[in-house]
């Protein structure tokens, strides 16, 4: 055998395939495919302080891997809310450190419940809009 030479399946001698191009890295302040913004760390505290009052855990549980059923549904929450403030599924997914489909699913169990996604979503505005801290 030859070093550089690549066989087939019927013992032919095939050229080596070039490298596929590796896709360009998008441009700071995207994440993904153009239109996708980042969380901002303010709106990511703004959306995870919410949902934590509003089930009553700590913030800590809605960001970490806990599957305690009321740090989940405070997740899910969470998600609702940086969805509605037109976050891309990604985008939250890499601010949770989750995979998009995970976002995905966990919107769903908020889908019953439109009212605590409007309240919350009115309580993340005012925070939202209250003055930063010097």
């Amino acid at each position: 055998m030859r070093a550089g030479v690549i066989f087939d399946d019927r013992g032919r001698e095939t050229k080596p395939k070039p490298p596929k191009p590796r896709p360009a890295q998008p441009p700071p302040g995207q994440t993904g495919s153009p239109g996708h913004r980042e969380v901002t760390a303010d709106d990511l505290a703004a959306a995870v302080n919410i949902a934590s009052v509003h089930y009553g855990v700590r913030p800590y549980d809605v960001t970490t891997e806990t599957q305690r059923r009321r740090a989940t549904a405070a997740r899910s929450l969470a998600y609702a809310v940086l969805r509605q403030a037109g976050y891309s599924l990604t985008a939250i997914g890499i601010a949770f450190d989750r995979h998009h489909t995970t976002v995905m699913a966990g919107m769903r169990h908020t889908a019953d419940n439109e009212a605590a996604v409007a309240a919350a979503y009115r309580g993340f505005l005012l925070l939202r809009s209250l003055p930063k801290e010097p």
